[in-house]
């Protein structure tokens, strides 16, 4: 598959997400070299979605996550320029999926010419996907159960109150300064996490991520007027040109946001979440 078309994309979470399952009970894994988890689940379905994706005699390219690393320097250039490049992470929230705690999912995001255009996200616990069509976000329900259910998705503006959950990253977790009275959701897992920001369930979302992991909510963030800011104040762009990842060849955080981004509805609430977050440069 090269071009983007909707239903073939449905239809490929769909398969993706019955992988996951056929391992969920037993599922082998092991520790990456950045300590992350990667489970034999994860292989299995990068390489089933690399068999739609990854044609470069057609013009079309992977950058997956747990694949990015075998890649020459020549496929990865040609990749970032290319008309179609995915962004696949086969299974965001690794840990949580091993545990059978419910905030996994998949996600499957496109890149053209160096900017982030379009992206499914399937949370299979939940049954319902959200994918970009044009324009709109549209979500799916009960694909798992053969009986999906199409409808536009609207996002949530939730109001700016002290009792409405932050979700954040493990990084902030552990090495971060947290002076808002909210509290703090850490689900190892950016899709779900979006998910439910975009339902107006958390008050934001402060995520350092890599690519794999924001694409294709970022293609979705890109349909509504929310507001995206980084820790430095800086807006982000969905151009990859524009600096907001670390791209450079022997960087040892290479895909990587150059610095954390602070996500929510308003600008109040993005103003807000920034004021009372610090991270140290070095962790």
């Amino acid at each position: 598959m090269t071009g983007y078309e909707v239903t073939s994309l449905v239809e490929l979470c769909r398969a993706a997400g019955e992988i996951a399952y056929r391992y969920y009970d037993d599922p082998p894994q092991e520790l990456k070299q950045d300590l992350s988890v990667v489970t034999a689940a994860d292989r299995a379905i990068e390489q089933f979605l690399a068999a739609e994706f990854d044609r470069p005699e057609n013009g079309s390219y992977l950058i997956g996550e747990e694949t990015v690393g075998l890649r020459d320097e020549a496929y990865l250039a040609a990749a970032l320029e290319a008309e179609y490049c995915w962004i696949v992470d086969p299974i965001d929230g690794t840990a949580p999926y091993a545990t059978h705690f419910p905030a996994w999912g998949i996600s499957i995001g496109l890149m053209r010419r160096g900017v982030l255009s379009d992206g499914a996200i399937y949370l299979p616990e939940q049954d319902r996907l959200l994918i970009t069509e044009n324009e709109l976000v549209w979500e799916y329900r009960g694909i798992r159960a053969g009986q999906p259910e199409r409808r536009p998705f609207e996002f949530v503006a939730p109001p700016l109150e002290s009792g409405r959950p932050v979700g954040i990253p493990q990084r902030y977790a552990k090495h971060g300064e947290i002076s808002f009275s909210n509290q703090v959701y850490v689900w190892s897992c950016c899709v779900a996490s979006f998910y439910y920001l975009f339902q107006g369930k958390l008050l934001g979302y402060l995520v350092f991520a890599k690519l794999w992991d924001i694409a294709a909510a970022m293609a979705m963030l890109a349909r509504s007027n929310w507001c995206i800011r980084s820790t430095a104040g800086q807006p982000y762009a969905l151009d990859w040109r524009r600096g907001d990842f670390r791209l450079q060849p022997g960087d040892a955080h290479r895909w990587e946001l150059t610095s954390p981004l602070a996500i929510g509805a308003t600008e109040e609430i993005v103003s807000y979440l920034l004021a009372n977050v610090n991270l140290p440069e070095k962790q």
